[in-house]
């Protein structure tokens, strides 16, 4: 007796091929967006890429009204060795989300004020060793934690840059965003891999 293909398996296949396909697709249009200026870089690829990322991340975030007063920029703070070079800042000279102008705060301390200042807040690779620490600090409602470190989400950080094979990607621990009252748009969420945390706050 010949044996018979399962139709449904065939179609769970070509529905994940699709998906996975539409979620490449997407992401590739959310992280050139910003090429309609007609910018071009002049600064390497990846530095490029992080800039913009930060720039379009914040079109998709809604902060607790009371970190958005009348006239306030949006903050982006960064923690530890800078990754960008020049590229955040010319990414940003000029740009507005919401009518909001961006800034860029070094931190060389993570005091309450400092954080609390803050919309965004990027951790570089170069503290790796002491995210677990740094997120412990970040206890502030409104402020989005970011990194490119291999399982920052699941220590507990927001959002993180991933790349593998060329491809760029995201990571959001969704429980994270929820507890700083922070919202992030579907429409980013759905290009994302949502990760749980190893350690949720609250838990044993």
């Amino acid at each position: 007796m010949a044996s018979r293909l399962n139709p449904t398996g065939r179609i769970a296949v070509t529905h994940r091929r699709r998906k996975g396909l539409l979620t490449r697709i997407l992401l590739a249009a959310f992280f050139l967006s910003l090429t309609a200026s007609g910018e071009s870089p002049d600064g390497g690829l990846g530095n490029q890429v992080k800039a913009m990322f930060l720039f379009n991340l914040a079109k998709f975030v809604e902060w607790p009204a009371e970190k958005m007063a009348a006239g306030t920029p949006i903050v982006i703070g960064i923690i530890g060795q800078d990754p960008f070079g020049g590229s955040l800042e010319k990414t940003l000279r000029g740009k507005t989300v919401s009518g909001r102008a961006l800034t860029i705060r070094r931190l060389t301390e993570l005091t309450d004020v400092e954080v609390k200042g803050c919309h965004i807040l990027f951790i570089s690779a170069s503290e790796k060793k002491r995210i677990t620490q740094i997120l412990q600090k970040v206890k502030i409602d409104g402020v989005l934690t970011m990194a490119e470190v291999k399982g920052f989400a699941e220590q507990g950080g927001m959002v993180n840059l991933t790349t593998r094979d060329d491809t760029v990607g995201l990571e959001v621990n969704a429980n994270a965003v929820e507890r700083a009252r922070i919202k992030i748009s579907y429409k980013l969420l759905r290009l994302a891999r949502i990760v749980q945390e190893q350690n949720p706050r609250g838990k044993s």
